[in-house]
């Protein structure tokens, strides 16, 4: 009888995270959409499909990823405007509120993105979007993407290491 029950658990986790990989832009908005714009949905209920569809897009790829800056800029809209009505708290984390607003760059691969995204991280503790990953973690990509998208770090580590410093400690100043 022991064998069923963990066969069944080894069936059935690979699937769940397969299907959430597979989230395109497209299939986060359309679940927006129907969660968000039905008539007579609770606020506190469109507060949560507002911040799932961060999330979404935030692990999204593929068909309508094109226009993820705008798809971003309407979540991040979503969250504020709920978040400012009355009575109702509805915020992103802090991590995973630099995740959405960095999709809001055009283009996202490059050193500004990266290292805004980077300085953002800093000024957060929290974990991110996906709800498991640690902000330090998070903190150890945005640094590699600093270096992978700064041309100023191709060469050199000091300069690289110093560069992604500037930006920290701007992001930082510039955060309130």
């Amino acid at each position: 009888m022991f064998f069923p029950q963990v066969f069944s658990v080894f069936v059935l986790v690979p699937t769940a995270v397969v299907g959430h990989v597979a989230a395109t832009c497209d299939s986060c908005t359309t679940q927006f959409n129907a969660d968000y714009t039905t008539p007579g949905v609770a606020d506190i209920n469109r507060c949560s499909a507002a911040k799932a569809y961060a999330v979404c897009l935030v692990g999204a790829s593929g068909a309508g990823c094109t226009s993820v800056m705008s798809k971003a800029s309407t979540a991040l809209q979503s969250v504020t405007t709920i978040n400012s009505i009355s009575g109702v708290s509805c915020a992103l984390s802090g991590t995973c509120l630099c995740e959405t607003t960095h999709l809001t760059f055009s283009p996202v691969s490059t050193c500004t993105a990266s290292a805004t995204t980077l300085g953002c991280m800093y000024g957060s503790t929290d974990v991110s979007c996906d709800g498991t990953t640690s902000n330090t973690a998070k903190r150890a990509v945005w640094r590699a993407k600093v270096k992978e998208h700064c041309s100023v770090c191709a060469g050199s580590f000091l300069k690289c290491t110093l560069s992604t410093l500037i930006f920290v400690v701007l992001g930082v100043a510039l955060k309130d």
